[in-house]
């Protein structure tokens, strides 16, 4: 993770199990990257934490796991240290797909 533009970059994804909001283990590592960076950068004063989902299922439902989604990872970086007063998570469904969702990968 990097600061780019008034945002934090992450190149990796942050992985979820399916239909699940628990942070999978193997993401850690970035989220206490960006915990760090966070931490070290007292001048950030919000950041939106973006949740999302793939397109299966509702939407009404898709919204309300992205957005405990995004709440799992608030609750993380809060355990180590940051400001949850800097965090605000948000929850975007399937409405911003990073595939069209066309093929199964």
């Amino acid at each position: 993770p990097k600061i780019q533009a008034k945002k934090i970059v992450i190149d990796k994804m942050i992985h979820f199990a399916f239909n699940k909001y628990n942070i999978k283990p193997d993401s850690y590592g970035i989220l206490d990257d960006v915990a760090s960076i966070i931490k070290a950068n007292p001048q950030i004063k919000m950041i939106k934490v973006e949740g999302h989902t793939d397109w299966i299922g509702s939407e009404a439902y898709n919204m309300k796991l992205s957005q405990k989604r995004a709440e799992s990872v608030v609750t993380y970086l809060v355990g180590k240290g940051v400001p949850s007063t800097k965090l605000q998570p948000v929850g975007y469904g399937k409405t911003r797909p990073i595939a069209t969702n066309k093929t199964a990968e």
